[in-house]
This record gives structure tokens, C-alpha cells and sequence, in this order.
């Protein structure tokens, strides 16, 4: 019994973890579609509005719109490189977050910068719908679940007695009369 209370204390704290980490998609996407917006539209237009000096870690000519690029881009694969990291380090598991994370800064570095936040904001749409997907499918289940009996008829000896669904043992036959659903796996005889 307490490994099961645990577990049910455990659930609502993983479960806002992961609400967390949609919303933070959530905002990073959003983030990343008005940087691409609004960048695209000042390169399309004004030429990204030149400053008149060069960045000096780039060695780039300044403009409004490659400044927006890369403050989006090296913050939004800064937090998922860091999401991958503490995946890789922690939980002994490559990730999907880092090859992301390097993917983008390699485009920074290249200066690809539309390419290195187009390939973020695609992450982030499908990390949510991954997360929407996995919720439904998470309430289905459930929802099935409610339709499982908690009783078997089971027969012993001729006999026919009803039980707990989990004290039935492998190798019981279990009666299912007409109508009835049927409440474990097993072979029909």
C-alpha cells in the first residue's frame, strides 16, 4: 500500500511538470513564429534596417532583423539544449532536445539564421502535439478502463464462484455468459 500512495503523490507533480514543459513549448513556439514574422518581414522589406556597425562575435554587418534571429535562436536552443543535457546527464538517455539544441546553434554558427529557428519552431509544435497526442490517448485509455469488470466467475471444481478480477491466478477458467464482458485475457475454450 504506501509504494502505491506514492505513486498516486507522484502522479499530479509529474503531471504539472509536464504541463510546465508544454507551456514553455507553447511560448517558445510562439516566440520563435513572431521572430520569424517579424525578422522576415524587415528583411523582406527594409533590408533587415542596417545599424551601421558590425557584430563582433560574428564579424557580421548589424541589422535589426539578424539581432532579433539571434537572441531567439541562442535563447530557444539554450533552454532545450539544456532540457537535452539534463536528459543526457541525469537520466543516462540521449535526446531528441539535444541534437536540436546543436542542430540550431550549428545553423547560428553557419548563419543560417532563419533555418536555425525554423528548425526550433518545428521542434516546438511537434513536442506539443507529441504531448497533446500522448494526453488523449492517456484519457482513452482511461476511459476504457472504466468499462473493465471487477469481477470474474470463475469455475472451481464444477463450481461457479465470483471473484476479484486481480485474485484470479493464470490457468483459472473463467465462465462469461452471454452478454457479459469478458474481464481478463486469456484462451476461449
Amino acid at each position: 500500500m504506501p509504494s502505491e500512495e506514492r505513486s498516486c503523490e507522484e502522479k499530479p507533480k509529474e503531471a504539472r511538470e509536464e504541463h510546465k514543459g508544454e507551456q514553455a513549448m507553447v511560448r517558445l513556439a510562439l516566440t520563435l513564429g513572431l521572430t520569424i514574422l517579424f525578422a522576415g518581414l524587415l528583411d523582406l522589406f527594409a533590408r533587415g534596417v542596417p545599424l551601421g556597425f558590425i557584430i563582433p562575435v560574428f564579424n557580421k554587418s548589424a541589422t535589426i532583423s539578424e539581432i532579433v534571429y539571434y537572441i531567439a535562436v541562442i535563447v530557444a536552443a539554450t533552454y532545450i539544449g539544456y532540457l537535452g543535457f539534463r536528459e543526457l546527464f541525469v537520466e543516462r538517455r540521449f535526446s531528441v532536445e539535444f541534437l536540436m539544441a546543436v542542430a540550431a546553434m550549428g545553423a547560428v554558427y553557419l548563419g543560417y539564421l532563419f533555418e536555425g529557428a525554423m528548425v526550433l519552431l518545428l521542434y516546438c509544435i511537434a513536442e506539443y502535439f507529441e504531448g497533446y497526442i500522448q494526453e488523449r490517448a492517456r484519457r482513452t485509455v482511461e476511459k476504457l478502463s472504466k468499462f473493465m469488470p471487477d469481477k470474474a466467475r470463475i469455475l472451481v471444481d464444477g463450481q461457479e464462484d465470483t471473484v476479484n478480477v486481480a485474485e484470479v491466478t493464470e490457468g483459472t477458467l473463467i465462465l462469461v455468459k452471454p452478454g457479459e464482458r469478458i474481464p481478463l485475457d486469456g484462451n476461449v475454450v
